[in-house]
């Protein structure tokens, strides 16, 4: 599953569909979620590690 958004979209569109992604992710058996966000995009980082994401080179892993 790949998700891709266009600038200007607000941070609590992302968490939405981003949420929706890993309960979807979860339901087919994923074992872990693997994300690559822009370090520019704090927010978005942010909310990856409230939900526990550990950085793994550049990579967000759930």
């Amino acid at each position: 599953l790949m998700v891709a958004l266009e600038e200007g979209y607000a941070p609590s569109e992302y968490q939405a569909l981003l949420e929706f992604g890993l309960q979807f992710l979860k339901e087919q058996g994923a074992k872990f979620v693997s994300f690559e966000v822009a370090a520019s995009e704090s927010e978005y980082l942010s909310f990856l590690q409230k939900k526990g994401a550990k950085e793994i080179s550049v990579k967000y892993v759930l």
